[in-house]
């Protein structure tokens, strides 16, 4: 027991120390569960299009679209999944930031592309 022992227990009497129990349980229980390491909601990744997009000299790019689907799991339905957010990738797998309609940059650089294709978000 955190800080009492069974000789301070049984000094305080019947309800009184159950009642400390009980509060040295609640704490313990509490502290417990802060220290708990949350789980990452994302349960997959899935390409959902690609399209191309061209760099301030010309040459042509192939983005690729990810979505993420989180886990919405229930008691009835382990299973469920919810839409989570989309993600932009170059072919290398460099990330891609919209920075505007049909505009985007590519992160950790100084390009920018711009499409003009019709499946481009």
């Amino acid at each position: 027991m955190d800080g009492l022992t069974l000789a301070h227990v049984a000094s305080l009497g019947g309800m009184a120390g159950v009642a400390c129990i009980g509060l040295a349980a609640l704490l313990r229980r509490r502290t417990d569960r802060t220290e708990k390491v949350a789980q990452s909601p994302m349960k997959r990744t899935r390409l959902i299009g690609t399209f191309t997009a061209r760099d301030g000299s010309g040459r042509a790019v192939t983005l690729y679209r990810y979505q993420q689907y989180l886990d919405a799991g229930t008691w009835n339905d382990p299973a469920a999944e919810r839409l989570g957010p989309t993600h932009i990738l170059t072919e290398d797998g460099r990330r891609v930031d919209k920075i505007g309609t049909r505009r985007y940059r590519i992160l950790g650089s100084r390009d920018n592309l711009s499409s003009h294709d019709t499946s481009a978000p």
